[in-house]
Parts: C-alpha cells; sequence; structure tokens
C-alpha cells in the first residue's frame, strides 16, 4: 500500500487526501497553519492522520507528497521532500490521472472563472452532462470531481499557474487560454515564468485534442505554436479565427458556412471583456458537440458568477456592483471600462502591482475613488499628483458610507480593488462578501 502526504490542508488538499483514500492509500496531511474545524472532522471520518502549525519527519515518510495550490514552490517542506528524493505532484494530476471524464482545462490571467462556469453551462443546456470546477472558487476541487466523472462526462476546470508548478503526466482533452497579463509576480518572478507554466497547459493538450486561444494576445500564439492539438483562435476580426467581436456582438464562425452571433444587449454580462469569454466559452461548447443554437439559449441565460462585475442592487437610484475578484492591472481597466464615471472602492495588498497604473486608470475613467487596504497610503500619493479626487477610509463599511455620500442618483459604486485581499480578507470572496454586508447595513437590505 503506497503511502502519500498530502502538503497544505485546504480545500484542494482536503480534497486531494479523499481521493487518496479512496484509492486506498494510506494518507498523512501536514499544514504549516492551522487547519479548520470542519476539515479535521473531514479528515477524523475518513482516518486520515494530520499535523498542523509545522511540518514534523511525519511529513516525509512517504512514496510521494501532493501539493496544494497554496504552497509556494520555494517553502521549506518541498525543498527538504525535493533533497530526500520524495516525488512531488500537483494535485490536479493525482486527480486528472484517476479521472473518467473528458477534462477541458481554462487558464489565463482574467476571465478564467467566467469562461469555466459558461463553457460548463455551454455543456449543460446542450444536453451533456459536463462537471465545473478547479481552481474555480467557490467550487469544487478536481481531485473531488474525479471521483464522480463518469467516463462519457466532461469536466471544465479553471487551472491556475500554481497548480502547474509539479504538474509531469498531466494531460487535457481540450484546453482554454483567455489572455495574458502581470500577475502572481511576487510568486513567479516575472511574467515570462507565469505565462510559461499558462503555455504548458497547452501543449498537454491530447494529439486529437483541440485548444481555443486568444489571437489578439501575439504572446499566446507565438508560445503555442508547437501544440500538438488543433488551435482555434478568437479575438480580432480576421480570416484565422473562428470567433470575433464585431458592432458589440460575438461572432462565431467556427466552420466553412457556418456563422452565428449574440448581442450584448441579450446577455447578462457586462464588459468587451466578457464578449471574449464568451467567444472562448462558445467555441469550446461547438467543437465539442454543442450546436449553435444551444450555444445562444446557454449563452443568453448565464448570470455569470459571484464577485465578479455582480449586480449586487439598485439603492436610491445608485447601482452597486461587486467586482471582489478584480486583483492585477489589467483586470482594473477592463472592468471600469465597462462602468466608467462610478465612484470606486480601490486598494488591498499590492502583488507587484503597478499603483501609477491604477492611479492613471481611475484618472481617465472614475468620478471618485475610496481607498483602503495596505495600498492606500502610496495610492493616494499618486492620486494627488493626478489631480483625481479620493478619499482614504480604514475598512469596507467606512469605504461603503463614503461612496454612498459621493454617489448621485444614476451613478454606479463599484468594488473593484485591483489588488489582493489578504492585507484585511481571507480572500477575495470574504472582501465580497463584506461590501455586499456593508451595503445591506446602510440600505436595510440587499
Amino acid at each position: 500500500m503506497e503511502k502519500a502526504t498530502v502538503i497544505g490542508a485546504g480545500r484542494s488538499g482536503i480534497a486531494a487526501a479523499k481521493l487518496l483514500s479512496a484509492m486506498g492509500s494510506t494518507v498523512f496531511v501536514t499544514d504549516q497553519n492551522p487547519i479548520t474545524a470542519d476539515n479535521k472532522k473531514v479528515l477524523n471520518s475518513l482516518g486520515i492522520d494530520f499535523e498542523e502549525k509545522g511540518h514534523t519527519e511525519k511529513a516525509y515518510a512517504c512514496d510521494y507528497a501532493v501539493v496544494s495550490p497554496g504552497i509556494d514552490k520555494n517553502s521549506v517542506v518541498l525543498k527538504v521532500a525535493a533533497n530526500r528524493k520524495i516525488k512531488i505532484i500537483s494535485e490536479i494530476e493525482l486527480a486528472q490521472i484517476n479521472m473518467k471524464g473528458k477534462l477541458l482545462a481554462v487558464t489565463g490571467t482574467n476571465g478564467k472563472s467566467t469562461t469555466t462556469a459558461l463553457a460548463a453551462h455551454i455543456l449543460n443546456e446542450s444536453g451533456m452532462i459536463c462537471h465545473v470546477g478547479g481552481n474555480l472558487a467557490p467550487g469544487i476541487p478536481l481531485s473531488e470531481i474525479s471521483l464522480i466523472a463518469g467516463p462519457d462526462e466532461w469536466v471544465s476546470a479553471e487551472i491556475s499557474s500554481f497548480q502547474m508548478e509539479h504538474v509531469s503526466d498531466f494531460k487535457a482533452d481540450a484546453a482554454i487560454w483567455t489572455n495574458i497579463s502581470s500577475d502572481h509576480l511576487d510568486r513567479h518572478g516575472n511574467i515570462y515564468s507565469y505565462a510559461s507554466l499558462k503555455a504548458d497547459l497547452i501543449g498537454r493538450v491530447k494529439e486529437k485534442g483541440f485548444a481555443i486561444l486568444n489571437f489578439s494576445d501575439e504572446a499566446i500564439a507565438r508560445m503555442t505554436e508547437k501544440a500538438a492539438c488543433r488551435r482555434y483562435f478568437f479575438g480580432n476580426e480576421d480570416r484565422r479565427v473562428s470567433g470575433f467581436v464585431r458592432n458589440n456582438k460575438a461572432v462565431f464562425r467556427p466552420d466553412a458556412g457556418v456563422e452565428f452571433s449574440v448581442d450584448e444587449k441579450d446577455i447578462f454580462l457586462r464588459g468587451s471583456h466578457n464578449l471574449e469569454n464568451i467567444l472562448a466559452a462558445g467555441l469550446a461548447g461547438y467543437f465539442i458537440g454543442a450546436r449553435p443554437n444551444k450555444i445562444i439559449e446557454a449563452v443568453k441565460s448565464f448570470k455569470g458568477l459571484p464577485h465578479r462585475l455582480e449586480t449586487v442592487g439598485v439603492f436610491d437610484g445608485i447601482l452597486f456592483v461587486n467586482n471582489s475578484m478584480c486583483t492585477n492591472e489589467a483586470a482594473f481597466r477592463r472592468s471600469l471600462e465597462a462602468y466608467k464615471g462610478s465612484v470606486v472602492i480601490v486598494g488591498g495588498k499590492a502583488k507587484k502591482t503597478d499603483l501609477s497604473v491604477i492611479a492613471a486608470t481611475c484618472k481617465e475613467l472614475t468620478k471618485f475613488v475610496v481607498l483602503i487596504g495596505a495600498s492606500s497610503g502610496e495610492l493616494s500619493l499618486k492620486l494627488k499628483k493626478m489631480n483625481v479626487p479620493h478619499k482614504s477610509v480604514k475598512g469596507m463599511r467606512e469605504a461603503v458610507e463614503a461612496a454612498v455620500k459621493i454617489a448621485e442618483e444614476g451613478d454606479q459604486v463599484i468594488l473593484n480593488p485591483g489588488m489582493a485581499s489578504f492585507d484585511m480578507f481571507r480572500d477575495f470572496q470574504d472582501r465580497g462578501e463584506a461590501f455586499k454586508s456593508a451595503i445591506e447595513e446602510h440600505y436595510g437590505k440587499i
């Protein structure tokens, strides 16, 4: 019986432990941080031994280790495991090796969660069975999905760069690469290392599979030109693309003599960037087997995901939008382009974020800026130099109150942080919920 150590007892780590237990392995779970009471209950119910608040020799008494995406590749525990010649694999590799269903892997800097969920929605509305999850939050980790996905079913999974750091035999039946821009440089060091992990995913698509790629991004086309699978492109209108945006429509042209479209006014998703997400998901659906009319119907009925340009409500004539998932400069700009002239709540933990870019975008696209989080002091100085009206506050409740005082009937208030949440909140979901709670507290309803 093989012995496996799971490093990290978060969402994906617990899912990996469940899968390993189902495989008949002897499992040990180790975490540098405290393990939640709920996750301890799961481990105890499965008879899985664990440790928390540090790694002991027990962590290395194994045939191989499964690493959660939140564990930095330079962490001491991974270095010790590598020095002892312990094989280290990613949670997604463990999942894919044991998966009976077919895998659609979705990656990119921005839009991958929406694209992942929409692709699954299209397949399910077309009469197929498609599970959805992976790195998607909230969602189901890939290891957990692998326990339930049948051989004739699909899995649409968001795959992050973190999850690609420890793969060797990982394969996908199809993939989508939405776009690439600077993100997670605090972990990857530079954009080339970051982009290379995403390119590696495309290179791992099976030869008989396909990849949907952003034609507008020259780096993506260049980095995937040697991929063995079929490549289809979306982006700028060109004879070489299978989908493009024209006159506020997502236009599909996947095969000779086949063309269909969806008008922006007929969908719930807002912003030109979401038309690109629709193209990516729709093309994947088409090449998997969804008919054009079903793709159109599914796109029109899809309402999006929480914390991604999520409409919270309209109160006193003011539209409130929760975009807590926004954690980089590119997403920051594209979101505000969809809500120009907004009162915007900005700030958080900068991950090598270019605050000058954030400030310039605020000057161009916002009415007023409310600053929160660790970056507020430095960002305030840049906004002052650009004569951008703004105010710094301590927390989310104060931020909403400040925004409401500035906003008038017909205005929009958007939580669009542009940075990570870990300075004030557990994660982006916690931040988004705090925003909604503050609105509910002010108006007495949502």
